[in-house]
């Protein structure tokens, strides 16, 4: 088996170790003549487990997952939806902070397989998830030749979401993360203008889901920069590429707020988000400022893929020195997101664990490419990377394979998921202080004794499952149960009362008088209304 040789960097090859100019040990030479153990270990042992490792992830979790509900975010937004293709209007007829990407999601797959169907939603979430992997896998493969570095960082991040429940999977936050890091890779995957083009696209798109990936810039400015000229030409390149891809993302992002302009919304939009920067909602303190940068989930992975990319460093020159500051960018920018958004919550991890799975993904080319040759060493190296980053825990997802379980199997899921019922049992992401019993009996019975036309009021202000979008029935509220429990502004409250007040027509009303009892004195007026 011959070494491969050459500029890995620029064009990729078929070998699964590093570049050199060392073709291995010639006829005479004193070399040990088991060179070759090493890369057949990581070309044909190490690399198809955990590929396999990582198909396994995907297969035990994806028909569970397809079945869960939504929980109180993403009925949010496909309440929102809904209203919209109604006739009425996000950020006038409904409240809402939030930018109008992930409205588009819930209008673009509600229109096309139907209002409330959550399996479609949880389909295009796998699919990011999927697709994340891939280009995980071919920036790798553009640093060294390798498979192994990619898929070792894609079974960092799939170890993390797989065990994940309502509250932090299928969020908008991964959703821009993904755009975000699509963004980022994709001028390190060639040279050519097209991915410059998608790039700036990703990221303009990236931007009307969440504003905080502008934390990401640092590090796609250092990408635009190793994509627009090697070491040692002039700057101009980088500043006529960025300037170009600036241009790109800007005519992006402004067109997608075109429906809000259109429909005449943008002032409602700004009226709303002016809410959120503001107490009660926002009361960050420069202390919980520096609380919120400390790394939320997987911080050994944040942490050791930094450390030791920096022991690394000095055996980084040239091209993979600029790789190194982009991936080190990435992950310093996202210690602020949760620093800048106006509380902690725990889906602000998905960045963080996405950069994470990059760093990973360098930190083990760079592995491969220490000393030249892969050594007996590196194999060991490289598999202690895996089991520490990519297979060091349980994924929750597992608790559907043993039998007895709390929750449903999977050939459960699958019957579940054919039939378009809602689970027999527990699914593994619910999340509520209301049992899946009482879920249940509550949504069966919305199904069968209302009609598309009665509004549903729902005020389980404390249950964070999904109601009034999957049975699916128009809302009756201007302000929806998460957003009153969530943001304490009185002014919120009166909106509903106001509404309950002048409802005509067919309507329920969903509420629980035992809950809120500490906030008795803020629902008083609604709950006499109702």
């Amino acid at each position: 088996m011959e070494i491969g040789s050459g500029d890995m960097t620029s064009t990729p090859t078929l070998s699964h170790f590093p570049a050199t100019e060392d073709r291995g040990p010639e006829l005479g030479s004193s070399d040990p003549p088991d060179d070759w153990l090493p890369g057949a270990l990581l070309r044909w042992v190490l690399t198809p487990l955990v590929a396999l490792w990582c198909a396994f992830l995907v297969l035990t979790w994806l028909p569970s997952y397809l079945t869960w509900p939504w929980q109180n975010d993403s009925e949010h937004f496909a309440m929102l939806a809904q209203l919209w293709d109604s006739g009425k209007l996000p950020y006038r007829d409904m409240f809402s902070t939030q930018f109008p990407g992930e409205i588009y999601i819930h209008y673009l797959l509600g229109k096309a397989f139907g209002w409330g169907n959550t399996a479609a939603y949880y389909a295009f979430d796998a699919a990011l998830v999927i697709v994340f992997g891939i280009l995980l896998v071919a920036w790798g493969r553009r640093r060294n030749g390798a498979l192994l570095p990619g898929l070792i960082g894609f079974s960092t991040f799939l170890l993390y979401y797989v065990s994940q429940n309502t509250l932090v999977a299928g969020e908008r936050d991964w959703h821009a993360a993904f755009l975000a890091m699509c963004s980022l890779l994709l001028p390190g995957l060639g040279s050519g203008c097209t991915l410059q083009t998608l790039s700036a696209v990703a990221f303009g798109l990236a931007l009307v889901m969440r504003p905080q990936v502008v934390l990401l810039l640092p590090a796609l400015l250092l990408a635009l920069d190793g994509w627009a000229r090697v070491v040692g030409e002039p700057w101009r390149r980088t500043l006529v590429a960025v300037l170009g891809w600036g241009a790109v993302a800007a005519a992006v992002t402004a067109a997608a707020f075109l429906p809000v302009v259109w429909a005449g919304v943008l002032g409602d939009f700004l009226s709303c988000v002016k809410e959120l920067v503001q107490p009660p909602y926002n009361t960050a303190s420069p202390g919980q400022v520096l609380i919120r940068m400390s790394p939320q989930k997987h911080p050994l992975v944040l942490l050791a893929a930094t450390a030791l990319i920096m022991l690394l460093w000095d055996r980084t020159g040239g091209e993979q020195r600029r790789h190194a500051w982009v991936v080190l960018a990435a992950m310093v920018g996202v210690l602020f997101y949760a620093a800048i958004s106006p509380i902690r919550n725990a889906y602000y991890a998905i960045p963080q664990v996405a950069a994470a799975s990059l760093g990973v993904t360098y930190l083990v080319v760079q592995v491969l490419r220490y000393g030249g040759r892969p050594t007996r060493l590196t194999v060991v190296a490289i598999a202690l990377s895996f089991l520490f980053f990519g297979a060091s825990a349980k994924p929750l997802s597992f608790k559907a394979l043993r039998p007895g379980t709390e929750t449903y199997g999977l050939m459960t899921a699958a019957r579940v998921l054919c039939a378009g019922d809602l689970p027999p049992s527990t699914p593994l992401g619910y999340f509520s202080p209301y049992s899946w019993t009482d879920h249940r009996a509550l949504m069966e019975y919305l199904r069968g004794h209302t009609t598309p036309q009665t509004l549903v009021a729902n005020l389980l202000v404390e249950h964070t499952s999904a109601v009034t979008s999957e049975i699916p029935r128009l809302t009756a509220l201007p302000v929806d149960s998460n957003c009153l429990g969530m943001y304490r502004i009185a002014s919120l409250v009166a909106r509903d009362t106001a509404a309950l007040e002048t409802t005509t027509g067919a309507s329920v009303v969903l509420w629980d008088p035992t809950c809120l009892l500490g906030r008795s004195a803020e629902f008083s007026r609604l709950f006499e209304t109702v």
